[in-house]
């Protein structure tokens, strides 16, 4: 480093040396400090070093070495100078914040500014331009905004400029292209859109250029296929279309292709196959279709091939076994065909092969249990069949093995308790049979074990308990027998225990609720009883309980209310009583409740209302009695109600038409009344989707709109309403007898019949003296009626369902008709 003094410097410096004198570590109080005393920089440009230290919180700096305590401004930390001016500000990763002020411009020796990974905001500066020297220019990973200021294009000295991970907005100056020397250009990560522009092509020098995770829009430019210089293209995670140019495969020196998660189409030119130099190919998820092009498999150096979420078509070309560079390939989610290529084998460096959701067939080629290096093996969601090769117990780099969503047979081989390494085994979905092999005990880096959805038997070994690493066990849809090992409460990183759909019995186990760490916790479908523990409102961080489909019983814990991270509760299908317990409204984050088909009796409690954030209800198929609440309304987040099956009654509060439903589902109670002109308003749910159910109760709809509501979406709503009969007449038969005819209700079909009362009080009370023999019978012969006396008749509706018998739903009685004897 070189620095020149000028002459007026001399006594300056002299007072300079003598405060680095008296004052201990030659620091200068930074309370006293004054770029006045500076010595190797001129005043200007410590000035404007001060500005940028007071601008960006510099007192808060990670590391501050010397700055605003040193008369050497050339010694602070990140500043480099020479002849007296300084010519690199390095402050990348030292958590300035602000907004860089254009300050910076004064500095026009200045070759380098790196202030990435910061948290600066605020426009790029345009005084950027008088830093006419400039060669690098670094500002990525902060929170820069605004547009990209044209003034760049004038730094004709710049050859890398990144500032990528902002919050950059607009379009890429076309004078860009005015940067000759440019070698390195990053705006990825931002919010630009517009065109990429094809002048881009003509920078001679430039080797990598990053524009992905934008919203750039049209097409690739062709005129990319000129850059000469080109070593990495990215364009990933934009909006661009149209197909890929040939004209790339004339790019000599590429090593990285990368468009990604743009919306691309028609075939993968072959022509890509002349990227001899190629090491990244990665054009997964846009709409390509066609074969895989062979040429490609000519590649002599590609390192990584992705072409997964497609529509590729046909088998794989049989020259795979000449990418002898490969490392990673992933052709998951196309619609490739026909049987496993075995040759992948011969890839020496192969470490991860994935393959899934396609239509392959056959079985799993027994040789690929000799790929040496394999990490990651995925094959989910194919055609495949046949027993799963012992042989891949001898893989012993790998770490994940997914076979889930096939049709393998056979028993799990215990050969894989060798995969020391593994840490994912997922083998969901298939046609195991078998035990669960107790070795796998020994796999003790295992993260996640999921063997759900097979066909597998026997007891849940015990030594699985001994995968302390484990987060994720599901063992869920099999034939598993026995009980729930306790020790399983050993596993204090388990996330995730999903046990549900198998055969196991005996009661809960309360050592469950110590694990620190569980967030879901499935043991539903099965044949546990006795009663839920009261521990369970021990959980920590419990998210969601699946207990439904067992045969438990006794009331419901008040207890789990404190389980505060609860999102869904469903304890559906068991046998469940007492009263829904009020303490529940107390829940702050539940989401999803489900307490349909027990024992359940009392009112709804109407604290629940409280439950804000409740998206489904299910309390059907119970025995919940008295009204609906008023303040049902308030639970405003409410998507799902099903309070069907009960013996509710009273009249649907207002409040039902606040909710934004998409279903809701009232039938089979004894609710009774207008329905509501605010049900109208329940516009989500869908028309004819069999999402409304209002069937079996005693509602009319007198208004001509919320008839035709409810019409719409549950068509025979009006057809299973147990309401009195109508237009009620009497006529005289003989002097002590009257013949009573009306009109039958339209709900006919299930038993039921009319029931006859009289009384000599238009207000009652009415004595029963008769019932028809069904519903469709509209007359009845009243006898023994007194000369000159006046009765009042009235008739109501007795219905039962077919589902239950003994459960009966009784009408209003029909207005009073007045009869004088002998009138």
């Amino acid at each position: 480093m070189t620095i020149a003094f000028q002459k007026n410097f001399q006594p300056v410096i002299t007072i300079a040396f003598l405060l680095l004198i008296l004052i201990p570590n030659y620091g200068i109080a930074q309370a006293q400090f004054s770029c006045e005393l500076v010595t190797d920089v001129t005043l200007e440009e410590c000035q404007s070093l001060q500005i940028i230290y007071e601008s960006t919180g510099g007192s808060d700096w990670t590391l501050q070495g010397n700055w605003m305590l040193n008369p050497l401004a050339c010694t602070w930390f990140g500043i480099t100078c020479e002849n007296g001016y300084v010519t690199e500000i390095e402050l990348s990763l030292n958590r300035l914040e602000g907004v860089i002020p254009d300050d910076i411009g004064d500095f026009q020796h200045l070759k380098r500014l790196h202030l990435e990974n910061n948290n600066l905001s605020g426009p790029v500066p345009t005084m950027l331009e008088n830093l006419t020297m400039l060669e690098d220019l670094r500002l990525s990973n902060n929170h820069i905004s605004g547009d990209l200021p044209t003034q760049l294009g004038s730094l004709s000295h710049l050859h890398t400029l990144r500032l990528s991970n902002n919050n950059l907005r607009g379009t890429i100056p076309q004078n860009l292209a005015n940067l000759t020397l440019l070698v390195d250009l990053r705006l990825d990560a931002n919010d630009l859109d517009g065109e990429i522009p094809p002048e881009l092509a003509e920078l001679p020098l430039l080797r990598v250029l990053r524009l992905g995770d934008n919203a750039f829009v049209g097409e690739l430019p062709p005129e990319l296929g000129n850059a000469p210089a080109l070593i990495e293209l990215d364009l990933a995670s934009n909006q661009l279309v149209g197909t890929i140019p040939v004209e790339l495969s004339q790019l000599p020196h590429l090593e990285v292709l990368s468009l990604q998660r743009n919306v691309f189409e028609g075939t993968i030119p072959s022509q890509l196959g002349n990227l001899i130099e190629l090491r990244v190919l990665d054009l997964s998820d846009n709409q390509f279709e066609g074969g895989f092009p062979p040429e490609l498999t000519g590649l002599p150096h590609l390192k990584e091939l992705d072409l997964s979420n497609n529509r590729l078509t046909g088998e794989l070309p049989q020259t795979f076994q000449n990418l002898v560079s490969l490392r990673f390939i992933d052709l998951g989610n196309n619609l490739f065909e026909g049987e496993l290529f075995v040759g992948f084998d011969q890839l020496p460096y192969l470490e991860e092969l994935r393959l899934s959701g396609n239509d392959f067939i056959g079985t799993l080629p027994v040789e690929w249990g000799t790929i040496q290096y394999l990490r990651v093996l995925r094959v989910i969601g194919n055609e495949l069949a046949g027993p799963i090769p012992v042989e891949y117990g001898n893989l012993e780099h790998l770490q994940e093995l997914n076979l889930a969503a096939n049709d393998f047979t056979g028993e799990l081989p215990v050969e894989f308790s060798k995969l020391h390494n593994l840490q994912r085994l997922e083998i969901h979905g298939n046609s195991l049979t078998g035990n669960i092999p107790p070795e796998y005990g020994q796999l003790t880096n295992l993260l996640e074990l999921d063997l759900g959805d097979n066909g597998l038997s026997g007891q849940i070994p015990v030594e699985l308990s001994q995968l302390k690493q484990l987060r994720r066990l599901d063992l869920s849809e099999n034939s598993l027998t026995g009980t729930i090992p306790l020790q399983l409460s050993n596993l204090t990183l388990l996330e995730s225990l999903h046990l549900n759909r198998n055969e196991l019995v005996d009661t809960l186990p309360a050592e469950l609720s110590t694990l620190p760490l569980l967030e879901d916790l499935r043991l539903d479908n099965n044949q546990l009883t006795g009663s839920i523990p009261e521990v369970y409102g021990q959980f920590a961080r419990l998210r969601s309980l699946n207990l439904a489909t067992n045969q438990l019983e006794g009331e419901i814990p008040v207890a789990l209310v404190q389980v505060t991270t609860l999102r869904e509760l469903n304890l559906s299908e068991n046998q469940l009583s007492g009263s829904l317990p009020v303490e529940f409204a107390q829940f702050p984050n539940l989401q999803i409740l489900n307490l349909s088909k027990n024992l359940l009796s009392g009112p709804i409690p109407p604290d629940w209302t409280q439950l804000i954030t409740l998206l489904e209800l299910d309390l059907s198929e119970n025995a919940l009695e008295g009204e609906i609440p008023t303040a049902i309304g308030n639970l405003s987040r409410l998507e799902v109600l099903d309070l069907s099956t009960n013996a509710l009654t009273g009249e649907l509060p207002e409040s039902l038409g606040d909710l934004m439903l998409l279903e809701l589902r009232l039938q089979n109670n004894a609710l009774w009344g207008e329905i509501p002109m605010s049900f109208a308003n329940l516009t989500s749910i869908q028309v004819d989707s069999d999402l409304l159910d209002l069937g079996h109760n005693r509602l009319v709809a007198s208004s001509e709109e919320v008839f035709a509501y409810v019409l719409m979406r549950d068509p025979d709503a009006f057809q299973t309403q147990t309401v009195p009969p109508t237009n009620l007449v009497v006529i005289p038969a003989t002097d002590s007898s009257v013949e009573l005819y009306w009109v039958p209700i339209r709900y006919v079909e299930d038993q039921g019949y009319y029931e006859i009362a009289v009384s000599t009080n238009p207000d009652g009370p009415f004595e029963v003296v008769g019932q028809t023999t069904s519903k469709f019978v509209t007359r009845y012969t009243v006898t023994e009626l007194e000369p000159n006396q006046t009765y009042y008749f009235v008739v109501r509706t007795i219905s039962f369902s077919l589902d239950d018998p003994e459960s009966a739903v009784v009408s209003e009685y029909s207005g009073a008709v007045r009869f004088g004897n002998g009138e």
